[in-house]
């Protein structure tokens, strides 16, 4: 098995329908943003699921992504940032390495973030899905909606 030779290399590979169904949103609209700024921390991916109702309201989910090619215990304190703004966190590892963060799981579970590896022809193998979860900062989550999700989607 290959390893990347970046972490840009991953973010490049990684495909957003692979979320798609594993998450639930099969049905939902969704979009990519890469490297968001001005959040507590730069997410290397955060995608975004919306459902626009009938009634004209729109309901989202934001998963927000770190990707490394090793370090895991780095990409989960970051990863658990995240969650200030977003329904999901998930660290996404080099398949080549995710070995090592395997033996770690329970911490993944306990903090409730996702581990998935990324293999170099683009396989997404997921070793803990994380549940639904409302962020925990109200104040980032509305940054988040001002800054990204509204001029996106300025009718919500």
């Amino acid at each position: 098995m290959n390893s990347f030779k970046s972490e840009k290399l991953m973010c490049q590979l990684f495909r957003l329908e692979q979320f798609h169904a594993k998450l639930r949103y099969r049905d939902w609209e969704s979009w990519k943003i890469n490297e968001a700024k001005g959040l507590f921390g730069i997410p290397d991916q955060i995608v975004v699921f919306w459902k626009p109702y009938l009634t004209g309201k729109v309901v989202y989910r934001t998963v927000a992504c770190e990707m490394k090619r090793e370090n895991w215990q780095r990409a989960l304190t970051q990863a658990y940032r995240y969650k200030s703004f977003a329904h999901y966190s998930i660290v996404i590892l080099d398949a080549f390495y995710v070995h090592r963060a395997k033996k770690a799981l329970d911490e993944f579970r306990n903090a409730n973030i996702g581990l998935a590896g990324l293999s170099c022809d683009g396989i997404l193998k997921w070793y803990y899905c994380p549940r639904f979860q409302i962020p925990y900062s109200e104040p980032m989550t509305r940054t988040f909606h001002k800054k990204y999700f509204e001029s996106f989607y300025p009718n919500c």
